[in-house]
């Protein structure tokens, strides 16, 4: 459904949503494919990505805290998304967050801030759309 929907209106960028406590090998593999797909789809070749590891820290009723962005588990799920190894023409496009969604609080949140920052970087290349803002 959602080729049919980036096939036909332009897209200028994407974001790509990963549960940080998700362990289960088949469902990150599954996150990986469709990731890399979506990079190598011609319509998208110039969007931004941002992927966001959804930390679930503070989320009432959930025990735990939020895994330092350092730690060797966030690490892991960089390197099993492919992250590390993105070609070049993938790589300047993309960059990961380490977030709580349900944490933010509007448009001028700092984590939002960091994630439109880097959309807008993209978007301003000349590699990509070249726009003006």
């Amino acid at each position: 459904v959602w080729s049919t929907f980036y096939h036909a209106v332009k897209i200028h960028g994407v974001i790509f949503v990963v549960a940080e406590w998700d362990t289960d090998e088949e469902r990150l593999e599954l996150a990986k494919k469709h990731l890399h797909f979506l990079m190598n789809e011609d319509e998208l070749r110039h969007a931004a990505f941002c992927v966001i590891f959804n930390q679930q820290g503070s989320m009432k009723g959930v025990k735990g805290t939020p895994e330092p962005k350092d730690s060797a588990h966030n690490k892991e799920l960089v390197y099993r998304l492919g992250l590390h190894t993105l070609h070049a023409t993938c790589k300047w496009r993309t960059k990961h967050f380490y977030l709580n969604v349900l944490e933010i609080k509007g448009e001028s949140d700092k984590g939002w801030q960091e994630i439109m920052n880097h959309m807008k970087a993209v978007l301003m290349d000349s590699k990509g759309y070249d726009m003006k803002f």
